[in-house]
């Protein structure tokens, strides 16, 4: 509830004026007809809370959620990889909920060590492939096309189906060039992969790399792969207090460590201009 078309690739392109889905699935329950039907037995806004992690919601959305224990097997098993093997059983048990928050118990630790590897290799290997990256960039620069010409409402797009915003996105000349392209299988190619400073601006940095190598800013792609993890939110029940499991654990924080070392950012272009584009990297940002 409150996923755009095409899930949390439609989601990037357009949160900046929607909110998340989260924030859209609370307003769907809150003020729309499927709210009035629940506000005929349940509380709406407790059943909101649950769904974005509040309170007893924690259970479900959180490091250790059983929303992330179900996609990460579900995304292993069918994308054919071998790494979700979690031990879902042993973290229920050893999970406890006081006062607000999720507490895990010691004797769980390595099941939730497991989990959090799980998800680093899933990321590493599936959600962050080159190919899934690129293909997901191109949707995005479509949408966002589409939002900056007219043809696409972010009010709207939060109604449309897949189908339905493919339909849309054609619609607008520039946006349905990369459509095309999606749909054909024509992906861009990678041109360069590097680590932006702090403050950086994608946006002029596209700019600039476009000029550099003579091609059209749209030619020029550049994906982020999101913001690496900087901490996980689960504190540890010890026979001396509650740790958060970093404390305890080498492996979750070289998980991290090594998320935010090989999370770089990606540079693509179409498989005509992609030598033009990379030599314009390597002179901006060397070799």
């Amino acid at each position: 509830m409150g996923h755009v078309a095409f899930s949390h690739e439609g989601e990037a392109a357009i949160e900046r004026e929607t909110g998340s889905h989260e924030e859209l699935g609370e307003k769907v329950l809150k003020n729309s007809q499927l709210g009035d039907i629940l506000k005929q037995q349940f509380a709406a806004k407790e059943i909101s809370d649950l769904a974005c992690g509040k309170k007893l919601g924690c259970l479900i959305a959180s490091d250790l959620g059983s929303d992330r224990m179900d996609y990460l097997k579900r995304d292993s098993h069918y994308t054919g990889v071998a790494y979700g093997v979690i031990d879902s059983s042993r973290l229920i048990h050893t999970l406890n909920f006081s006062k607000g928050k999720l507490l895990l118990e010691k004797g769980g630790l390595e099941a939730a060590e497991a989990l959090l590897i799980a998800r680093f290799l899933m990321f590493s290997t599936v959600y962050l492939h080159k190919t899934v990256r690129i293909a997901s960039g191109m949707l995005q620069e479509a949408m966002r096309l589409a939002v900056s010409s007219g043809a696409l409402s972010p009010v709207d797009a939060v109604k449309l189906d897949d189908s339905q915003m493919l339909s849309v996105l054609k619609k607008d000349k520039d946006a349905a060039k990369f459509v095309e392209r999606l749909q054909k299988r024509e992906l861009y190619k990678v041109a360069h992969r590097f680590n932006p400073s702090p403050n950086a601006n994608l946006l002029e940095l596209r700019k600039k790399i476009a000029s550099s190598a003579g091609v059209n800013p749209a030619d020029v792609l550049m994906e982020s792969g999101g913001k690496p993890t900087k901490k996980f939110d689960i504190t540890v029940l010890t026979s001396s207090g509650e740790k958060n499991i970093e404390e305890l654990s080498q492996l979750v924080s070289a998980v991290i460590s090594a998320e935010e070392t090989r999370r770089k950012t990606l540079v693509a272009a179409p498989r005509e201009k992609v030598e033009a584009v990379k030599k314009a990297c390597e002179k901006e940002f060397g070799s």
